[in-house]
């Protein structure tokens, strides 16, 4: 800040009186900004560890529907900014032939996909999930399973590589 000294005058309309008083003045300097952001999240699925789905005796797959145990997994919110109302999570992957609703596996095995759940509701390959944003540590959980999806079931392994986009606003 820098002072200054001005002079204020006061003159008598009547006469040629002329009374001046020195005061003090100075300039202030004041800075106005803010911060833009974009929402942002984080998330890590199953604490970063692929989802096993386990070793499982061929009895158990005798019909066409017949389901392997469901495996629970998390994907765990690492935060959301403030401003984020909405999560949109996108599992994509290649659908199995037989069941539009199960993934597609690779591996030596024939004749089973993935069927994954969330609460009691299928989750079908290649659409979009409109969820409410989590707080960090939050999870939003879920359930896998291998699927009979044809008459035969051969031993072997068996693996379905499948991607969550995730957007949000």
């Amino acid at each position: 800040m820098t002072a200054k000294h001005t002079l204020a005058c006061l003159l008598v309309v009547a006469g040629t009186f002329v009374l001046c008083s020195p005061s003090q003045a100075q300039d202030m300097n004041l800075s106005v900004g803010g911060e833009f952001y974009n929402a942002t999240c984080g998330f890590i699925v199953n604490n970063g560890e692929d989802v096993d789905l386990g070793s499982h005796n061929l009895d158990i797959f005798n019909r066409v529907g017949a389901v392997a145990p469901w495996v629970d997994f998390n994907v765990t919110s690492t935060g959301c900014t403030p401003s984020t109302t909405r999560v949109y999570m996108k599992w994509t992957g290649t659908v199995d032939a037989n069941n539009a609703g199960t993934f597609a596996t690779t591996g030596t095995a024939t004749g089973v996909a993935v069927w994954i759940r969330n609460g009691t509701n299928t989750l079908v390959p290649n659409t979009t999930l409109n969820l409410a944003p989590l707080a960090n540590g939050q999870h939003y959980v879920y359930r896998a399973a291998l699927h009979q999806t044809q008459a035969a079931v051969t031993e072997g392994t068996a693996s379905a590589a499948i991607t969550i986009e995730v957007s949000y606003n």
